[in-house]
Formats: structure tokens, C-alpha cells, sequence
């Protein structure tokens, strides 16, 4: 194969609680690969990780890119040290910070028009993306628009998207079949053996290159060991009762290093640094110096 490293960018499709297509790459490549991806992020998220992974990495030509963007109604900051990303602003857990105030203020569909599109268009401008690829689909008007365009307001918004279109990239929607995991629990992501169709069907396809029969058989495995664990865990009076999220994303996790894959955290700027300290070595903070060491104390009590 001709590229020397992979990078890839996305969120809960790309980096979730069992291996993702991005983790099967890096068991069964012998090249590095980097996971960007993160849970609950949105598409301007995803174009901030690239523009930082690119600062650090300096993309090549002889680098694999791959995005799996995600939905439009997200909304991404960087509030003290992390992404507040939390899906689909309309589904908020409590503790958010994008509450119903928040929507009533600030939220607007032509405004996640405007921001995921930029996103989107920048992205495939500056690099040079092998694949792009999506949660939902994004590649016509009748695949983005929010109502049926009988006000003057939905009018404009489908007008907005139209001209933002044009300039979209092809953008393939990830197939997500159905798993015997969605009947015992609450859970719609795809599956381990759904990433590995998508590796197969998208990315290998177009490389010329097969999978080795180990990574088939650890995927295979971790498959079977995670729905012996949650039949384990299912209610035998009662077989349409669901197992609880909290409760099968704990399986999900203990079932890694037993199934010979390995859990490695998603890559973001700061991981490249050996401690907090360092931030302060950078030049463009060097004139604020005590300012920042108050910035970096906080920042290591509140983010470990």
C-alpha cells in the first residue's frame, strides 16, 4: 500500500465504547494509525481535530484522510480543556450546557446550515480526503431540509442549503444493518461487524488490499463475546425488556483486552505534549507567563 500513515475524524461512529472501523485499521495495517473521532461531536468539531492533527502531523500526500462526518443539529466548544459534545442538541443529558434556554436563544436551522457546510466545504478544500463519508445522509436537498418548505422561513433555509450544495463533495452514507445487539439493548451505533463490512466495502475496495484472517477472527470474536455477555445480563421473565445503556456500554469496554483489541483514547492536540507545563513553553504565551501557569493549574485540577 502507498500511504504511510491514516488519519481519521468523526464521532461516536468512529470512536465508541467496542472497536470501530478506525480500530480494525490499526489492528490489521502495518502503518500508524490515529483516531480523532470523538462521542457526541459535530461537524465543526470534526474540522477543528483535522486542522490540529494537520498542525502537528503535516499531512502528506502519502497519508490516508478519512472523515465520517456526523449530524448537523450539534453544537461543539471548548470550554476549559475539552469539547462539550454532547449529540444532538435536542437530546441533551442534564448536566449540558445547551439546555432549552439555550436553544430558544441561540439555536437556528439556518445557522447549522451555514456552520456544517462550512465545515464540511473547508474541509475537502484544504485536504486531500480519501474518503468522506457520513452518519446521515447529506447529498441532496430532500436528505438535509427540516419541513416541507411552506413558510417563507423554510423557503430560505432550503434556498441556503441548495447553494451550499453545489459546492459539497460526494459524501457516502455509512450502512448501518441491522445487529442482533439493537434486540437486547439500547443501542442503534453499528456494530463491530458493521465497521468491518465498512473497512472491507469502502476503504479496502479502493486500496486493492484484503484483510488478514487474524483481524476476521478477532472481530468475529469480540462480536460473539459481547452477545454472550448481554444475553447473560438479559431478563429471562420478561425477553422484551432491554439492557440499560450505562449497563452495555460497561460490557462493551471489559470485553477489549480479552478479545485481543486495544482501547487507545481518541488523539487530540494536547496528547502530543509531555505535561500541562509545556503549554507554557509555547512561544505564543511566553508574554503572558503568569497569567497561563494560572490557566495550567486549573486546567490540570479540572482535566486529567
Amino acid at each position: 500500500m502507498e500511504y504511510k500513515r491514516v488519519f481519521c475524524f468523526g464521532c461516536s461512529f468512529t470512536n465508541y465504547e467496542w472497536p470501530t472501523w478506525v480500530d480494525i485499521l490499526r489492528k490489521d495495517l502495518d502503518i500508524q494509525v490515529q483516531n480523532w473521532g470523538l462521542q457526541g461531536l459535530g461537524n465543526v468539531g470534526i474540522l477543528s481535530k483535522m486542522i490540529q492533527c494537520d498542525i502537528i502531523n503535516k499531512f502528506t500526500n502519502e497519508d490516508l484522510v478519512i472523515v465520517l462526518w456526523s449530524s448537523w443539529t450539534r453544537e461543539d466548544r471548548y470550554i476549559e480543556g475539552k469539547w462539550t459534545s454532547h449529540g444532538n442538541i435536542f437530546a441533551q443529558p442534564d448536566d449540558s450546557p445547551y439546555d432549552n434556554d439555550f436553544i430558544k436563544k441561540h439555536w437556528d436551522w439556518s445557522n447549522d446550515i451555514i456552520k456544517n457546510s462550512t465545515a464540511i466545504i473547508s474541509a475537502n478544500k484544504m485536504f486531500n480526503i480519501f474518503g468522506n463519508f457520513s452518519i446521515t445522509p447529506m447529498n441532496s436537498l430532500d436528505d438535509i431540509k427540516i419541513g416541507d418548505g411552506e413558510t417563507q422561513k423554510e423557503i430560505n433555509e432550503n434556498k441556503l442549503t441548495e447553494f451550499y450544495l453545489e459546492d459539497f463533495p460526494n459524501i457516502k452514507l455509512f450502512n448501518k444493518p441491522k445487529s442482533k445487539i439493537y434486540d437486547l439493548a439500547w443501542e442503534n451505533h453499528p456494530d463491530i461487524i458493521a465497521h468491518s463490512n465498512f473497512v472491507k466495502d469502502e476503504i479496502y475496495s479502493k486500496l486493492g488490499i484484503v484483510m488478514k484472517p487474524t483481524t476476521e477472527k478477532d472481530i468475529q470474536s469480540y462480536q460473539d463475546a459481547l452477545l454472550d455477555e448481554l444475553i447473560k445480563k438479559t431478563d429471562s421473565t420478561d425477553r422484551t425488556k432491554k439492557i440499560e445503556y450505562l449497563i452495555m456500554q460497561d460490557i462493551a469496554k471489559s470485553l477489549w483486552e480479552s478479545n485481543n483489541w486495544k482501547k487507545i483514547d481518541e488523539h487530540d492536540w494536547w496528547r502530543n505534549l509531555k505535561n500541562w507545563e509545556d503549554l507554557a513553553k509555547k512561544s505564543f504565551w511566553s508574554k503572558k507567563s503568569k497569567d497561563m501557569t494560572k490557566i495550567i493549574k486549573k486546567s490540570r485540577r479540572e482535566d486529567p
